[in-house]
């Protein structure tokens, strides 16, 4: 009992701390159209905000969100027009072996299926499809670099979606 309590307030005190460093005159909290001066840091704490609020407080969350906030913020990761070929850069990523195509078909597969979650009509995949996809890119891309990060992904690719997409949403 005494731990549960502990831990609701770190999580009531990480909030309120989150709430209190996040600058309201940089980032209004209003319906209008806002100008945010650093996007990477604008997308991480409104992640970590999240995160928090759901009643989560492993270090993994924090990490996964810290990689997402910093591929998000690229504007070549979100306009990238290769998004929906998935499946053939995969089939690439396994002849050629690189961590690095891996990676990025992880990324592509999260950008999907958080900016566009019902079934696309070109390919017939919904969200749910992406998520997996984008779960063994990542775990693919944790094997062959033994970068932890692909490891946290993968295994918190259906979550971290679900964050980030409340996340932009409030």
């Amino acid at each position: 009992m005494l731990e549960n309590d502990l831990n609701l307030f770190r999580q009531e005190e990480a909030v309120e701390r989150l709430h209190y460093n996040c600058d309201s005159e940089r980032y209004p909290n209003t319906s209008r159209l806002a100008v945010i001066d650093d996007l990477r840091h604008f997308l991480e704490t409104k992640l970590n905000v999240t995160i928090l609020e759901n009643g989560f407080c492993d270090i993994e969350y924090f990490l996964c969100s810290t990689y997402i906030a910093e591929f998000l913020s690229r504007s070549r990761t979100i306009l990238d027009p290769r998004w929906y070929p998935v499946d053939q850069q995969l089939k690439i990523a396994e002849k050629k072996g690189g961590p690095y195509l891996y990676e990025e078909g992880g990324k592509r597969c999260f950008v999907i299926a958080v900016f566009f979650p019902k079934i696309h009509p070109k390919t017939g995949n919904g969200a749910k499809y992406y998520i997996e996809m984008g779960a063994s890119f990542f775990y693919h891309f944790y094997t062959s670099s033994g970068l932890e990060i692909g490891n946290h992904m993968a295994e918190l690719c259906e979550e971290m979606v679900n964050f980030t997409r409340e996340a932009i949403r409030s």
